[in-house]
């Protein structure tokens, strides 16, 4: 009689170490430094606190937002400069789910076998951001360097127009939509009706539990001390708004910064970009044995979401919370915590509203009935980046040790981190404490 083969169940990834630089406002405390240095720091400070063998680490994976010029593989680069040239290193762009990409790109390589210690990291600098010239500027200076004599280039500079010399501001709108994603969100907001008023609350609920987090010193094994080059004195060790704390009085009489006389998001209820890096050190189960290192979460399962960039598609990770409940069996009930990128007050509050609603758990993610609404006694609880801020490729790093670490404490079992943004895609993953296995 035929009997069939059980499907074995896939090696399982712990998170057994990481760290984070502090998240700085844009061109401040890191202003002269570069994504390179950030993260090549942070990535150092990791290893020399774990004692990881050389042999035994696989790779090094960085996710960045910003595309570097001067850097374009900047995980290969940081790893020749901490002098591990047989370590390979590789960059992706994902957006604001870059952070989240390198750790579930771990998980992949791990469960098809691989055992040893892989480095998931992520940088940006918006400080240090590329700054661009018009194409006719870059044709003329590839024209210029081939001309054979000295008349020849000065006739070309001469009739030069000198108009192509402006540099080009970063682009911080959608490449498909050509707005920014405050706009979209300001969008979001008219549509789903949520007011300013709505989005001051929460975005006040939101820095009062990031305050106090700090106050209980819950970031301190985490967060580490960066003294910035080039002159080494002022030493860099807690998130910029953390230090300049808002008033409500402050965040009610904010302008808008989409829609001056109707808009409702502010640079309090919407996030600020900012420089840091993060790394999470990851592992298989025998490879984590060995080390004498504790495991600090189970990294169980993730899933990825895309959609139309002219649909609202900040509510992304209603689609993938949804998607990842159902491949797991679970229900939203059973997660005891979950961490939600905080782009903007209005996207939690708007996505909370989606995962309440019927009609659009029914039309949009094709459910029977509605999710139900997350419990704000169960979000996002150490605040988030409306007051840490958003190093976009680093947030997702600083959401997963954030939850790995709230899990543990509160001895809850199940987690999600999830996150949307820019390409009009979103992603989350499934935490377990590792208490309950």
């Amino acid at each position: 009689m035929y009997q069939s083969t059980p499907t074995p169940t896939p090696p399982v990834t712990l998170l057994l170490a990481g760290v984070r630089s502090a998240f700085a406002k844009s061109f401040g405390a890191f202003e002269d430094c570069s994504t390179l240095e950030l993260l090549s720091r942070t990535v150092d400070f990791l290893r020399t606190e774990t004692h990881i063998p050389t042999s035994q680490l696989r790779n090094l994976a960085a996710g960045v937002s910003i595309a570097q010029t001067q850097h374009p593989n900047v995980a290969r680069e940081a790893l020749l400069l901490l002098g591990l040239p047989q370590i390979p290193g590789y960059t992706v762009n994902t957006g604001c789910l870059s952070g989240l990409q390198v750790v579930t790109d771990a998980i992949q390589q791990i469960r098809t076998g691989q055992q040893g210690f892989f480095l998931a990291s992520a940088a940006e600098c918006w400080s240090d951001v590329p700054i661009v010239y018009s194409r006719e500027a870059r044709k003329f200076l590839l024209k210029l360097s081939k001309a054979k004599s000295a008349a020849a280039k000065l006739n070309m500079i001469t009739n030069f127009n000198a108009k192509a010399w402006l540099p080009k501001a970063p682009l911080r709108e959608e490449p498909y939509t050509g707005i920014t994603l405050t706009a979209h969100a300001e969008q979001l907001a008219l549509e789903t009706g949520i007011t300013r008023n709505e989005q001051d609350t929460y975005a006040w609920l939101s820095h009062s539990r990031a305050l106090e987090a700090e106050k209980q010193g819950l970031w301190k094994e985490r967060r580490i001390s960066i003294w910035p080059s080039p002159h080494y004195t002022d030493c860099v060790q807690q998130d910029h708004r953390l230090q300049h704390p808002l008033t409500q009085e402050a965040l009610r009489t904010m302008e808008p910064v989409v829609d001056p006389e109707f808009g409702t998001l502010t640079h309090g209820n919407a996030t600020h970009p900012c420089d840091g890096a993060a790394v999470c050190l990851l592992a298989d189960a025998e490879t984590a044995r060995t080390s004498g290192l504790d495991a600090q979460a189970r990294l169980v399962d993730h899933v990825y979401c895309a959609f139309s960039p002219e649909s609202p598609f900040l509510l992304g990770s209603a689609a993938a919370i949804a998607q990842l409940l159902q491949r797991n069996g679970l229900t939203l009930s059973q997660i005891d915590l979950f961490e939600m990128h905080e782009g903007s007050a209005v996207q939690i509050l708007a996505t909370q509203q989606a995962l309440a609603s019927p009609e659009y758990c029914r039309t949009q993610l094709g459910l029977s009935n509605a999710l139900g609404e997350i419990p704000f006694n169960k979000l996002n609880i150490r605040g988030g980046a409306l007051t840490l801020g958003h190093p976009y490729g680093a947030s997702g790093l600083r959401m997963i040790m954030d939850i790995a670490d709230e899990l543990r404490r509160r001895g809850g079992q199940w987690g999600i981190v999830t996150l949307c943004g820019s390409g009009a895609m979103s992603g989350a993953l499934l935490i377990q404490n590792p208490s309950f296995t």
